[in-house]
């Protein structure tokens, strides 16, 4: 099914209604007369988008400029979501399958809640990537995200499980509060990275101890044997940053200290 954005949005829009497995049985007109959040108001799909039907059931394809769309993507368990162009906050949240390919920027809270399934993201995402829902104390517990421009701040907030992948840069407090996983960032890390880590990894390819806090210590060099198994892993998108130091040494500093020092950051030597 393909949608094509035909009327300019001026309020936020909840798109959570529109996924590719829920709508694989339907034609254009059912599709057309779903009824949207837009606002304050109910509105049918078929008002503000042009559908029409694909070979590929169970791929979904949005076009259009959807910065005021949010939540798309939420509770996805299977399919394909195709995004070609900006989109809104809260992209995948609560996902726990399937993959969201966006062709664009988005928006924050990107992966919020996330339980698997893969999104990726051309562009850039906004604050809070991976972050927990207001009444969760645990946020990311699975999947994998990529983010192949810059994120905002507080990127894996409470992160539990999972794998970020950030090729730009970070804002501040990037793996904040950090319970498990892994965060890899190609680029620059923003002011206090991983400050309240309990434990988690977080890999800074361009990082230096400069970058950290003082309650992190370097602890050794060694060849970590993690590296590998993800760059193979990332291989598969097409991320091949890590695969090309997979053999390479790296520090590695554990922290935080006042959270008993169970984290680690890994920086190449």
């Amino acid at each position: 099914m393909r949608l094509e954005l035909t009327a300019n949005l001026t309020v936020s829009l909840d798109l959570s209604p529109v996924l590719p497995c829920l709508l694989q049985d339907a034609d254009a007109q059912q599709v057309a007369e779903i009824q949207l959040q837009y606002g304050k108001s109910q509105v049918a799909l078929g008002e503000l988008f042009q559908v029409s039907e694909a070979e590929d059931s169970d791929r979904l394809t949005l076009v259009g400029d959807l910065t005021l769309a949010d939540n798309l993507g939420a509770g996805m368990s299977s399919g394909e979501l195709y995004v070609k162009g900006n989109v809104g906050n809260r992209v995948g949240q609560s996902m726990t399958g399937g993959t969201i390919h966006i062709k664009g920027n988005a928006g924050n809270q990107l992966a919020c809640d996330l339980r698997g399934g893969v999104i990726d993201v051309q562009g850039n995402a906004g604050d809070f990537l991976g972050c927990p829902l207001p009444a969760s104390r645990r946020g990311m517990q699975g999947g994998t995200v990529i983010v192949r421009g810059n994120v905002g701040r507080q990127a894996g907030h409470r992160m539990r499980r999972g794998v970020l992948f950030i090729e730009g840069s970070t804002g501040e407090l990037v793996g904040f509060e950090m319970l498990a996983g892994t965060i890899i960032v190609i680029g620059s890390l923003g002011p206090h990275p991983a400050l309240r880590m309990k434990r988690g990894s977080l890999i800074a390819l361009a990082g230096s101890a400069n970058d950290l806090l003082p309650s992190f210590q370097q602890d050794c060099t060694y060849r970590s044997p993690v590296i590998p198994l993800l760059a193979a892993e990332l291989e598969k998108f097409g991320c091949d940053q890590l695969s090309n130091i997979k053999n390479s040494q790296f520090h590695l500093y554990s922290g935080d200290s006042v959270e008993l020092s169970r984290g680690e950051i890994l920086i190449p030597a």
